[in-house]
């Protein structure tokens, strides 16, 4: 299918590509569009030139490594004051609020709050 569509456009733009392949040269000096650079030529690389590609990548990697482990260290310690704000809350609200120890009692307080109408206050005990 695709051979066929290619070949259907191939057939149809031959005689425009004709027309316009001499025009070309003219026309991008007319419009002042930028010339083709020739490919460049391929050379082999010098042992100091491979060397120094090689050594470029590997520092990369050393620094993006670096940068990974400062980063984790920080994510750790912001972790460590959350845990330790989070543990400081609890303590305050121990003489306000005793945790459940026991799973039954976890379960008792969902299913009193299941059963307390929304925006009705909880009767105390």
């Amino acid at each position: 299918m695709l051979g066929q569509v290619y070949t259907y456009f191939l057939v149809r733009l031959e005689p425009a590509m004709r027309h316009w392949a001499p025009l070309w040269p003219r026309l991008a000096v007319r419009l002042s569009l930028p010339r083709l650079k020739p490919a460049r030529e391929f050379r082999p690389l010098a042992r100091a030139e491979h060397w120094g590609h090689a050594a470029g990548a590997i520092t990369t990697a050393i620094s993006g490594l670096e940068r990974i482990q400062d980063l984790q260290v920080a994510a750790a310690r912001q972790l460590d004051a959350a845990e330790y704000a989070l543990q400081h809350l609890l303590e305050e609200l121990k003489a306000a609020m005793p945790l459940p120890t026991d799973g039954a009692s976890v379960q008792a307080v969902v299913a009193e709050a299941a059963e307390t109408p929304a925006g009705a206050a909880p009767l105390a005990a």
